[in-house]
């Protein structure tokens, strides 16, 4: 199994009016990496954040009501920056994130999209993380 990102609503901690504001910005992110990270299938515009990585596709609703357990497995590679992006942007209007590794596993990707971002992208992973395989 490759590095995995997981996401989830379950507690429905995501606030409406912050969610559109970062969805936005995580939408506009996506757009800025579509050519920088060769993603494919880039789509912003049809009520979700979708696109095609090396790995597998990710994808997000725009309307935090439909936000379920998900996740994407990127094995580290290239796009996993632009996932870890979207989701700690999105983390910051309640999204729940984790990741199979621990808080320091994110903050390369962090540091790397926080400079096209244009701004610091704060870390969403709490620091109790655990390996979500172990824990299964």
């Amino acid at each position: 199994m490759g590095y995995t990102h997981y996401w989830n609503n379950d507690q429905k901690t995501i606030d409406p009016v912050k969610w559109d504001i970062a969805f936005d910005e995580a939408a506009q992110l996506v757009k800025k990496c579509e050519y920088i990270y060769d993603l494919e299938n880039v789509s912003v515009d049809q009520g979700e954040i979708w696109f095609d990585g090396e790995c597998e596709t990710f994808s997000i609703p725009k309307n935090p009501e439909l936000v379920k357990f998900d996740f994407c497995k990127t094995n580290r590679y290239q796009y996993d920056d632009v996932v870890v992006g979207v989701l700690a942007i999105l983390a910051e209007a309640g999204l729940n994130v984790s990741c199979d590794g621990f808080k320091e596993d994110y903050q390369p990707g962090l540091d790397r999209i926080s400079q096209v971002a244009g701004r610091k992208i704060a870390n969403p992973i709490k620091d109790d993380a655990v390996d979500n395989d172990e824990a299964a």
